[in-house]
């Protein structure tokens, strides 16, 4: 609880939790903050390796909004990079819902049915990366699961997976 300088900035002793408040508040206003950030919507949004114009304007909107996600994405969104980013390849999660909503399926037995089970082969079950950086977003991680994922799609439209329950014929109509 005594004084403590971080950052250059010094924080005078007895401040209890508020110094910890203060320090975070330090960190979100950080321009190395904004440019990770930055870096990874447009990554997201826009592709693996994002220009760096892309990452720029959305890094500026971030300082400029005080950390305002919705006026960053906003600054994402009306890019040309954006409007021209090439089609983004799915994390195994992402693909897995797309895939069960886009067929109206019904999921009857989430633990070990046939989602579990491809996501466990694909090496994308939720809460299992055993670092907290959470799951890669690059596509080139991912790639190497086409298989499972095209296996998965199939058990999905012929209702052929235990716990999943879909009716092709009326996504179809």
């Amino acid at each position: 609880d005594g004084e403590k300088t971080v950052m250059g900035t010094k924080i005078p002793a007895g401040g209890g939790e508020r110094d910890g408040e203060a320090i975070l508040d330090m960190l979100a206003r950080h321009p190395a903050t904004a440019r990770h950030i930055a870096s990874k919507l447009c990554r997201r949004f826009i592709g693996d390796n994002p220009p760096a114009s892309a990452i720029d304007a959305a890094t500026s909107a971030f300082l400029g909004s005080d950390g305002d996600i919705k006026t960053v994405l906003r600054a994402i969104f009306t890019l040309p990079e954006f409007w021209n980013a090439p089609p983004k390849f799915k994390r195994p999660f992402e693909f897995t819902i797309s895939l069960v909503r886009g067929m109206g399926a019904q999921v009857i037995q989430a633990r070990r049915g046939v989602i579990a089970e491809s996501l466990i082969t694909m090496g994308h079950l939720p809460f299992q990366h055993p670092t907290p950086d959470g799951y890669s977003d690059y596509a080139a991680d991912w790639v190497a699961n086409m298989l499972p994922r095209w296996n998965l799609a199939l058990a999905v439209a012929t209702s052929d997976g235990a716990g999943i329950r879909s009716d092709v014929l009326a996504v179809v109509q």
